[in-house]
């Protein structure tokens, strides 16, 4: 991969790799920071940075994250 250094041992799976590592936009942008990400829900988790919110709960030991 001319990008990464990456080696493939067939021409379809560096296009692959290309398609799903490389050419992925950051279409996401959180509206807070402004830091973009691939996917949606990764700034909905991103989000939680923000605010503090820990809404996770360890059914064991009762520790939010």
């Amino acid at each position: 991969c001319p990008a990464c250094g990456k080696a493939f041992a067939k021409r379809p799976q560096l296009t692959r790799h290309q398609r799903f590592v490389h050419r992925l936009e950051r279409r996401h942008e959180c509206p807070t920071c402004g830091k973009r990400f691939k996917k949606k829900s990764h700034v909905r988790n991103h989000l939680l940075t923000h605010t503090g919110e820990r809404p996770h709960r360890c059914k064991d030991c009762a520790k939010t994250f």
